[in-house]
């Protein structure tokens, strides 16, 4: 058994990607690429590179019975595949609204221990935008020279609280 649910791509948007998955507990999955540019500021040319991603079940099944590891490992998949196949850093934000921002981010954090640590550097920082705080990280390659360039634009369009 694979460590990880087949994904298939029903339609490939210029503005977005959309991979879906059906987790055998859970239901269906989506995750979701879309470019970032709104969350920085507007003059951040070299912004316009970084994909957001965010994912959530679409369907979902019976949430009682258990964890599905595989879900996990479907995400870190799908995030190394895209970002291997469109060469751009990732950004995500882990927001408060459930109160699960931490476990959301701890789970980055572990899937970039996965990754290649010769290729690939996160970062991440605790900010506030509109009073509420989020956890907000970016994947990149390591030689990609504007990776604290992505984080301070962040900060020009929020307040930092760290």
């Amino acid at each position: 058994m694979r460590e990880y649910y087949p994904i298939y791509l029903p339609e490939e948007d210029t503005n977005e990607i959309v991979y879906i998955f059906d987790s055998e507990i859970h239901g269906e999955y989506y995750i979701k690429f879309m470019p970032a540019k709104h969350r920085f500021t507007d003059g951040c040319d070299v912004c316009s590179m970084v994909y957001e991603v965010m994912f959530t079940p679409f369907a979902p099944k019976d949430s009682k019975k258990g964890e599905d590891p595989r879900i996990r490992q479907t995400v870190f998949f799908a995030i190394r595949f895209f970002m291997e196949k469109f060469l751009c850093p990732i950004l995500y934000v882990c927001d408060t609204m459930d109160a699960r921002h931490e476990c959301r981010s701890k789970l980055f954090e572990k899937w970039f221990l996965m990754v290649d640590q010769n290729l690939y550097e996160h970062k991440s920082q605790r900010i506030e935008s509109f009073g509420q705080l989020m956890i907000v990280g970016i994947i990149g390659e390591k030689s990609d020279p504007y990776l604290d360039t992505y984080l301070n634009e962040l900060y020009t369009y929020t307040d930092s609280i760290e």
